[in-house]
């Protein structure tokens, strides 16, 4: 994303935080945590909305941006709860999963982590959301973990297969 200082507005900057957070912020909440299914998609992209919108407000003014998020729930998302597109942010079932990406997955996705982060406070919030990165980050670091602690507790030669078509493949530490 680049933008001309010439020609670039506020809101285009103002956009290209958001997006360039919104990305950053899936390598937590999509890359690491990843959906169970596609009917959680809602949770994966309403946390990653609400997550990108908490750091624009961290960043810049919270009230400004918090009236910006609502006119977009007001003026885009509602009109698409009042269409004939209209769906549950996690529907019981879905035809093409391409038209799933919409902004009540996203806006409205992010309004409801919003209304729990308002009934559990920010520290329980902040607690809840380091348990749901904590039990996929420890699974997935089980296999080294526990590799590393045999490497640790013994004296030993490792051997290292070649990744790459070398003459020859095996090399010694």
């Amino acid at each position: 994303m680049l933008a001309r200082t010439d020609t670039a507005t506020d809101k285009d900057y103002l956009d290209i935080e958001r997006v360039i957070g919104h990305e950053y912020f899936h390598n937590w909440t999509g890359n690491r945590v990843t959906c169970r299914d596609w009917f959680q998609l809602s949770l994966k992209e309403g946390l990653t909305v609400f997550r990108d919108q908490e750091f624009s407000s961290d960043l810049g003014s919270r009230a400004v941006n918090r009236i910006n998020n609502v006119r977009t729930m007001r003026g885009l998302q509602f009109a698409e709860d009042a269409s004939p597109m209209a769906h549950p942010i996690r529907p019981d079932m879905v035809i093409e999963m391409n038209n799933f990406y919409t902004l009540t997955v996203y806006e409205k996705g992010a309004e409801v982590i919003r209304m729990i982060h308002t009934l559990l406070g920010e520290e329980n919030f902040q607690k809840r959301d380091a348990a749901l990165f904590r039990a996929p980050m420890m699974a997935a670091r089980q296999p080294a973990t526990t590799l590393f602690r045999r490497w640790k507790m013994r004296r030993m030669s490792i051997s290292l297969i070649s990744a790459v078509g070398t003459a020859s493949p095996v090399r010694r530490l």
